[in-house]
């Protein structure tokens, strides 16, 4: 049994199951895993329990000011 490895990843909808959403003013985190609520695993490459994650979603702050 191999554990899902997590670092610095993006969210994968195959392997993750994404538990809750934080907003972030950097597109270039958008949809990346900011931190594991449940580990994940895996057994001669087959999936065996999904990791439940906390994922970034960026949200344009300037259309946010504009709006307002």
């Amino acid at each position: 049994i191999t554990e899902i490895q997590i670092d610095n990843e993006f969210y994968d909808r195959e392997i993750h199951i994404a538990r809750r959403k934080i907003s972030t003013d950097r597109i270039e985190d958008d949809k990346r895993i900011s931190r594991v609520l449940k580990k994940g695993y895996m057994l001669d490459g087959k999936l065996l329990r999904k990791a439940e994650i906390e994922v970034s979603v960026y949200e344009d702050q300037t259309e946010q000011q504009s709006l307002s």
